[in-house]
């Protein structure tokens, strides 16, 4: 049962009408579209007598939970006093129209005002064309309310941009900060970590230089280049963070395939490579990876299917194209990875055969395309120790390329990439590839993968000698 019923606005009178709505959604008088639905949060919008209202229930389920909100405030009372504070200094937020605890503070609801045609930025920037002056303006409104917010004292601890909603008229609201809290002052290592956080809800819709200049538009005259540093410093070991966990929920993510029939036919069929610990074929467009590894050998060095499945999931999460993958089964000594067969070429062969057939402008940009994949792999601490042009897959498509990298269990991942591994996958790549590549176009690759490096370009003319001397012990001559 919900007592303690706390009707009010911030004048602090009761609201009769909001009173009478939400007796009649407790009643079941109306129900209301659920537009989220998790295990210790649901959100209803109602709509009644031509008004709509938001109605958020916390749920306090676990004994910890319960025995926590006995002593301590609420999630519902802390948001409704958070919004309040933010309201009075200022701050875009919705209105908080009231408040119900529940009895033994295992349920409490919040109710807000509807902010009409209003959707998350997050959705917003995914689904939106933005050019240069709306990008411009929306970082301007986005640095003034995460600084308004500060300025206030809030901690938020759970900043981005799916936490941030914008309306028609393009106003940014903050919303769910039933964690925050407040603070007399933020120190400034709390805040470059709440927008480093919030830098990496949103940095793949915006460029380098729009991310600088919102920087520069929150710390306003006290902008310099040691902050832009320290944000991004705090911005990749979140990044690093959350590409971790992420790719530890793997073994969780399936498709609805009949894996028993798919293997079967495998198993019964023409391999496309075999050898003694593992082959490769194809069954109903899908490919069919089988590791044989059992005994010592597996219990000292794993299993090298559940290292790949593992390898092809983080390489996904860090934008590193592969092939799809569906499935991974395990049992006994053998272990399967069922995934999409790529209408593809290897890497070598797409050059002896296609590349002819660029002109000018699409063989540097199939150049660039590649030198750009590489390059992204070493940012995000991706090693392939056989970076060869047999594990590179291309596809055609318009006059361009799609790549695609494979051999996931040879991957693995640092923080730190020394240089010599960057000569290593340079040179392997550069001595796997024959045919019509030029000197020069092995140069403008190069050139290409150096890109903004500032230490890579001074030192470029060493890295091709180390790139050529490595190259040359793999027996392979320039052509």
């Amino acid at each position: 049962m919900l007592v303690n019923v706390k009707f009010k606005n911030l004048g602090g009178k009761v609201d009769s009408a909001i009173e009478a709505s939400v007796n009649k959604w407790l009643a079941g008088g109306i129900s209301g579209a659920i537009l989220k639905d998790e295990e210790y949060r649901k959100l209803w919008k109602v709509s009644d007598g031509g008004r709509t209202i938001y109605i958020k229930k916390f749920i306090h389920s676990s004994l910890s939970q319960r025995l926590r909100f006995k002593v301590f405030k609420s999630k519902a009372r802390r948001e409704f006093e958070n919004l309040s504070r933010l309201r009075a200094n200022g701050v875009n937020v919705p209105a908080p129209l009231g408040l119900l605890e529940g009895n033994g503070a295992d349920t409490s609801i919040i109710f807000l005002q509807e902010i009409k045609d209003a959707r998350t930025l997050r959705e917003y920037l995914n689904n939106e064309q933005l050019d240069y002056l709306q990008k411009k303006e929306l970082l301007a409104k986005l640095a003034e309310l995460v600084r308004a917010s500060h300025k206030a004292g809030l901690e938020n601890e759970d900043l981005h941009s799916g936490n941030i909603l914008i309306d028609r008229d393009r106003k940014l609201y903050l919303i769910d900060i039933h964690r925050a809290r407040f603070r007399i002052t933020l120190l400034l290592r709390e805040r470059v970590y709440e927008l480093a956080f919030l830098i990496h809800s949103f940095y793949k819709n915006f460029t380098l230089a729009d991310i600088i200049r919102f920087l520069q538009l929150y710390f306003e005259d006290g902008f310099n280049e040691g902050l832009v540093q320290r944000v991004f410093s705090e911005f990749r070991n979140i990044r690093r963070k959350w590409w971790s966990r992420r790719s530890r929920n793997c073994l969780k993510v399936s498709s609805p395939l009949n894996k028993d029939k798919i293997i079967q036919e495998h198993l019964a069929g023409r391999h496309v490579k075999n050898s003694h610990n593992r082959s490769l074929s194809e069954v109903e467009n899908y490919f069919v990876k089988e590791y044989r590894c059992g005994g010592l050998k597996r219990l000292l060095c794993g299993n090298p299917a559940k290292r790949a499945w593992y390898n092809a999931y983080a390489l996904t999460l860090r934008d590193i194209p592969v092939p799809k993958c569906y499935k991974f089964c395990e049992g006994g000594s053998r272990s399967f990875i069922i995934g999409e067969w790529l209408d593809a070429l290897p890497l070598g062969e797409f050059v002896k055969s296609d590349l002819d057939t660029f002109d000018f402008t699409q063989r540097k940009n199939f150049l660039f395309d590649l030198a750009r994949i590489l390059r992204r792999m070493h940012i995000r601490g991706v090693v392939h120790n056989d970076m060869k042009a047999n594990n590179v897959f291309v596809k055609g498509r318009n006059g361009g390329a799609e790549f695609y990298i494979l051999d996931f269990d040879d991957v693995y991942f640092t923080d730190v990439l020394p240089l010599e591994v960057v000569i290593k996958n340079l040179a392997q790549l550069n001595a796997s590839v024959r045919g019509l590549l030029t000197i020069a176009d092995r140069m403008r690759f190069l050139r290409y993968y150096i890109g903004r490096d500032l230490n890579l370009h001074k030192s470029r003319k060493l890295l091709a000698k180390d790139v050529i001397s490595e190259t040359i012990k793999r027996e392979n001559p320039w052509q």
